[in-house]
């Protein structure tokens, strides 16, 4: 396993994302698991692309989560601009082989520890479908809380807030 890691974890390994994840990273946005409550399915062409620009954006933070004993991929989380405002989101999709047994959550706790930390980010949103209940109580578990529920995209969506300053 590659050295060159941005935030190692007990169990997980979160690298930026980078070419060498494109093959496996695919695997998220062709899973109906995974894309249920994320706009549906993307075509593989149409998901190259969008990884493609991921690598390439300079004002997020793309990470791919790796699983430190095997190598093997288990997702992607981001912290990019929250639709057009100035606070940053926080967004994850974890391959379904991954759900339930707390990689996420170890994960995506230790990127809000270096957003705070690191990046000095003082406010983290994240916004996901009301009825995906898993990632509400997710959010929940990691000390976001509900801010708003509002329509958008079709359906309802929770907007949870994490005040990174009460965590120091």
């Amino acid at each position: 396993m590659d050295s060159n890691y941005l935030i190692e974890t007990k169990r997980c390994i979160l690298q930026p994302l980078s070419k060498n994840d494109i093959n496996e990273a695919v695997a998220l946005f062709i899973n109906h698991g995974v894309r249920k409550h994320l706009g549906g399915v993307i075509q593989i062409d149409a998901a190259i692309e969008k990884l493609n620009k991921w690598i390439t954006a300079g004002d997020s933070l793309y990470l791919s989560v790796r699983l430190k004993n095997s190598g093997e991929f288990a997702g992607i989380i981001d912290i990019s601009t929250y639709h057009e405002s100035m606070n940053k989101e926080l967004s994850y999709q974890f391959l379904p082989s991954m759900w339930g047994m707390g990689y996420a959550y170890e994960a995506i706790h230790s990127v809000i520890e270096y957003c705070s930390n690191v990046l000095d980010i003082k406010y983290l949103v994240s916004e996901t479908q009301t009825e995906n209940i898993r990632s509400c109580r997710l959010l929940q578990k990691l000390r976001f809380r509900l801010k708003d529920k509002i329509r958008r995209f079709g359906t309802e969506q929770s907007i949870y807030v994490l005040n990174l300053n009460e965590m120091r």
